[in-house]
This record gives structure tokens, C-alpha cells and sequence, in this order.
């Protein structure tokens, strides 16, 4: 662990809201079924998909099937089913939904679990479970992240390596061990279909362009929250230069156990506010 940053209360009250659960992650949570299916689903591979009938096909490239007999240029098509790379790109709900049900929750929350988040913060096992109900800690969002970008290898954030009392050492500081949260393969996958997520959201914000991306590219990787979230939060985790941080934006009031909804956050034409979290990490890894 670099830095942490927990909001202005985190000097004054103590309260670090960076490593504090209780914010729903969202879609920044679908990289964690995407590696559970790519780690257990025997013959799943990123170009496997779903047909329109909700069937898992596990070895694409797909073609639309043939139009009904006797159909004409005006009667609808069947199309191709989203594989699973593009359906992490996009942030398809949908497909997440399907993926987790047929990988199998508990599958999914284990390899979650393996890659650093922990169980107390992750959502009871339902359909939605694959969408990010889950609420970890920032810290152990960045944490789990850096197992894509790492070959599959990760281990638990820290903050202090030594201690001594009384001029002795004080035993059980040590730096933690690097230990395999799932298989290289399974990372890279990943961690490679992330860095086509960084490029676009960085796209689709309007406050950048090429020459931004390019600034803030290394090995360039990240996920987030998508437009489709019904979350009363924002997230952007992204990995670049060896270094991966996770931003959490939220609303909340003293006294009041919900969050509170993020819409205007950044003036009447804001929408939800998404965009804050990838705009503080751009300023953050590039110093702008």
C-alpha cells in the first residue's frame, strides 16, 4: 500500500472512508465472475458467449444463425451473441447475470475472496450478486485488482513492516507474502480485457482524449461502475505503471444510514457523477 486518502472526516473524526465497507462496488465487481468463469468453466475462453436463447456457447467465433425460411429483408434477424469480453467492456448486465448463475455463485465469491475482499463485505448470494451488490473497502478493491495485472499473484495490503518495543522487535510485522489468487492465464485474460475497458471509458469522458490516455498509460488496465448501475456510488479502480488505485465517490448525511443518491453531484447536468472517480484517478496518476 502507497497512499491512502479516506475524505476530510478522516483527520478530524477518524473515520477512513478508504478502508471502510459499505458502498456498493457495481460493475467494478464483474472482473471477479468474468476470472471465476474463465478459472472453472471447462472450455469457457473470452470468446465465448450467449446465444438469444440465454444458451452459453463456450467456442466462438459465433455467426448469426440462418433467417427463418421464407423470411424476407423485412423481417427481423437473429444476431450473434456478445462474447464474454466484449459483454466486461460494455458492462452488459445481462450477460454477468447469466455467467454467474451458470458458473455458480459461491464460485464466483470464493475466487473474490481468494483475490483479497473480504467475505463479511461481500452480498448475500442472489441474482443480482454478479452486479456488484457486494460493498468492500477501497483498499481491498486496489488490492484484489493488482491480482490481474500481477499474473494471478497478489497479497494483503499494509502499512507498517516493523515495530519494536522497549528496543525489541515486536514479532508478526513482517511484509506479507505474495500467494496465487487464480492461475496466470486466467489473469492476463483479464487484466487484458481491463486495459480495453481503461481505453474507453477514458473516451467516452469527454475531458479526455488520445493524448490523455496516452499520458496515463503504462500497462494500462481498470474497471468500473457503468451508466447501467442503480448504485448510490461511483468507482474507477485502475492499474498503470505498476501501481493501482481504487476511487470511491459517495453521498451520505450524519444521522442517515442510507446513502444518499449521486445525482447533480457535479451541478444539474452531472447525471449520476460517474465521471469523478476516473477524472481524480487521471489527476492522480498523472499529476494533472
Amino acid at each position: 500500500m502507497v497512499a491512502v486518502y479516506g475524505g476530510a472526516d478522516a483527520v478530524t473524526h477518524f473515520a477512513n472512508n478508504a478502508d471502510t465497507a459499505g458502498v456498493p462496488v457495481g460493475s467494478a465487481f464483474k472482473p471477479f465472475v468474468l476470472a471465476a468463469a474463465l478459472q472453472h468453466g471447462d472450455g469457457i475462453t473470452l470468446d465465448s458467449g450467449y446465444d438469444n436463447g440465454g444458451r452459453l456457447i463456450k467456442d466462438g467465433p459465433y455467426a448469426a444463425p440462418p433467417a427463418p425460411s421464407g423470411s424476407g429483408p423485412g423481417q427481423a434477424m437473429a444476431t450473434a451473441p456478445t462474447t464474454l469480453r466484449d459483454a466486461l467492456i460494455k458492462s452488459s448486465n445481462a450477460t454477468f447475470t447469466l455467467l454467474g448463475k451458470d458458473i455458480g455463485l459461491k464460485k464466483v465469491k470464493e475466487l473474490a475472496v481468494s483475490a483479497g475482499l473480504h467475505k463479511e463485505s461481500l452480498a448475500r448470494l442472489d441474482r443480482s450478486f454478479p452486479l456488484g451488490t457486494s460493498t468492500p473497502s477501497a483498499v481491498r478493491m486496489a488490492d484484489a485488482y493488482t491480482a490481474f495485472s500481477n499474473e494471478g499473484m497478489r497479497a494483503d495490503p499494509y502499512s507498517v513492516t516493523r515495530m519494536t518495543r522497549d528496543g525489541e522487535v515486536v514479532e508478526g510485522f513482517g511484509k506479507p507474502e505474495p500467494r496465487r489468487a487464480m492461475d496466470a492465464s486466467v489473469a492476463n485474460d483479464v487484466n487484458s480485457t481491463l486495459g480495453m475497458v481503461a481505453w474507453t471509458r477514458l473516451g467516452q469522458d469527454g475531458k479526455f482524449g488520445t493524448s490523455a490516455r496516452t499520458e496515463a498509460a503504462g500497462d494500462l488496465s481498470a474497471g468500473a461502475t457503468g451508466e447501467d448501475d442503480r448504485m448510490k456510488s461511483a468507482w474507477f479502480i485502475g492499474h498503470t505503471e505498476g501501481l493501482t488505485t481504487a476511487v470511491t465517490m459517495f453521498r451520505n448525511k450524519p444521522g442517515t444510514p442510507q446513502l444518499l443518491g449521486m445525482q447533480g453531484v457535479g451541478g444539474p447536468d452531472s447525471g449520476r457523477g460517474n465521471v469523478f472517480p476516473l477524472r481524480i484517478w487521471n489527476a492522480y496518476v498523472t499529476g494533472k
